[in-house]
């Protein structure tokens, strides 16, 4: 079984989905409920380096603190869990523009995504600020359609493939 992420749109193949589940409302439930896993995904994108919760009526909101104790907690309360982010980590806070995204590139690391793709704003501090902060970062960072003209270079993996629950589980960075 493959399960394959694409960072901005999580595609599956409904018709098998479909026919699965048809199968079990017929009564075929003991042989089907036994492959079935639960995959969460969890996702973000356009952090732009902002990483101080808000305080909005009366009420904190957003942050990387909150949102990092709410990764904790799913990742602790669930088996099968993927946290991606699709890019535009850099540009936008003070704290990032003075250090050009290598505050930002530690705290991702804190966060422990499993995939990360490149967003437009990465390549702000110019192509070489991003070669340094990809080898800062202990996550893998992938991108599909980024490359070097005068080498025909590649940057970075366009695809991750790791085995999750069994099954074979590919991103690709777009």
């Amino acid at each position: 079984m493959w399960i394959v992420l694409f960072m901005l749109t999580i595609r599956m193949d409904y018709t098998i989905l479909l026919k699965k589940i048809k199968n079990i409302q017929k009564g075929g439930c003991a042989d089907n409920m036994k492959n079935l896993k639960k995959l969460t995904i969890l996702h973000s994108n356009d952090l732009h380096g902002d990483f101080l919760a808000e305080k909005v009526d009366e009420k904190l909101i957003g942050g990387v603190s909150r949102l990092s104790g709410y990764i904790n907690k799913v990742r602790n309360e669930e088996k099968n869990v993927i946290y991606a982010i699709a890019g535009d980590m850099f540009r936008g806070s003070l704290i990032d523009s003075e250090f050009q995204g290598i505050s930002t590139i530690q705290i991702m690391n804190l966060l422990a995504p499993d995939v990360v793709t490149i967003g437009n704003h990465e390549v702000d501090y110019g192509l070489a600020r991003l070669l340094f902060l990809e080898k800062c970062a202990t996550f893998p960072i992938i991108n599909a359609n980024m490359y070097l003209n005068t080498t025909a270079y590649a940057f970075s993996n366009p695809i991750l493939s790791r085995r999750l629950m069994g099954c074979a589980c590919c991103s690709s960075g777009s």
